[in-house]
């Protein structure tokens, strides 16, 4: 992971979907990304940008 706030990288033991499943999960010591919005989901899932789109009739959520 490359930090632009340290400009330097960091090395995290294990695969891109355990990092970011324990991102979302808020089980990093410390946050490993600038951005903290995405720790502490309750609910992580993903939705592909176009059937988020296909979602987003009026007065439909489709992450609701």
């Amino acid at each position: 992971m490359y930090s632009r706030l340290d400009l330097e990288w960091s090395v995290y033991p294990c695969g891109t979907a355990e990092f970011l499943l324990e991102l979302l999960r808020d089980e990093w010591q410390r946050c490993p990304v600038s951005d903290s919005s995405l720790q502490g989901m309750t609910d992580p899932r993903f939705l592909h940008s176009k059937d988020e789109a296909a979602g987003r009739e009026p007065g439909n959520n489709p992450w609701e």
